[in-house]
C-alpha cells in the first residue's frame, strides 16, 4: 500500500484539544437540539494515534495502532472494544494534501495557529452526490483533523456536526494508557458484519 502525501512530515508527538458540536436543525431551519463534547486528538512517541470524544454516557475512543496497524473504537459507556480494520498507513495520511497541490484559488483558512485548505466532502442524497461539508487537514502534524463541518440528512431533519481543534501542543509526554486497550472491555463483531 502506498503512502499517503505528507508522510514523510515530522512524526513529533503532539495532544490536540479541541471541541465537537451536534445540531439537529429541523425542516424550516431551527436548531431545534445543540450538544457539545471536548475532544483530545494525539500522536505518540510510536505513531500511534488516538482520538477521543468525552460524551455524557461516558467517552469514545479511535486508536490506531502503530505496531499493528489495527484501528479500534473504544466504548468506554458499554465497556467495548470493536476492530474497524487494517491499515498500513494512518487513516489520517489518504487525506493529507500535498502542499504543492494546493491551487491559488482554494481559499486557506487558520485553525489553532495552522493554515490547511478546506477539502469537499460528498454523501449521496437521492441518488445523487452532492456536498455535505468539508475537511481542513494540517500537513504538520500531518493528517491531524483541524476543523470539519459534515451534513447529513435523516427523516427530514438535518444533523450537523462541527469540530475545530483549539490548540495544539508539540512534543508532550502522553498518557500511556491512551495507546492501550483497557483490559476487562467486550471485543464485539464489527457492525453490519
Amino acid at each position: 500500500m502506498s503512502r499517503g502525501p505528507g508522510y514523510e512530515t515530522s512524526q513529533e508527538p503532539y495532544i490536540a484539544d479541541g471541541m465537537l458540536r451536534v445540531l439537529l436543525i429541523d425542516a424550516s431551519g431551527k436548531t431545534t437540539e445543540e450538544r457539545s463534547f471536548p475532544i483530545v486528538a494525539a500522536r505518540g512517541r510510536s505513531g500511534s494515534l488516538y482520538r477521543s470524544q468525552e460524551r455524557p454516557q461516558g467517552k469514545l475512543v479511535n486508536l490506531w495502532m502503530k505496531s499493528t496497524g489495527f484501528l479500534y473504537l473504544i466504548d468506554h459507556a458499554q465497556k467495548s472494544v470493536e476492530t474497524l480494520g487494517h491499515m498500513e498507513v494512518p487513516p489520517s495520511d489518504q487525506s493529507v494534501r500535498a502542499s504543492s497541490t494546493v491551487s491559488a484559488e482554494q481559499a486557506r483558512k487558520v485553525v489553532a495557529g495552522l493554515t490547511c485548505t478546506p477539502e469537499p466532502v460528498f454523501t449521496v442524497r437521492d441518488g445523487k452526490r452532492v456536498q455535505s461539508g468539508e475537511k481542513c487537514y494540517a500537513a504538520d502534524p500531518a493528517g491531524l483533523l483541524l476543523s470539519s463541518s459534515t451534513e447529513l440528512a435523516l427523516q427530514g431533519k438535518t444533523i450537523r456536526e462541527e469540530m475545530e481543534i483549539t490548540s495544539i501542543r508539540r512534543g508532550a509526554e502522553l498518557e500511556v494508557d491512551w495507546f492501550a486497550i483497557p483490559e476487562g472491555f467486550q471485543a464485539i463483531k464489527r457492525r453490519g458484519r
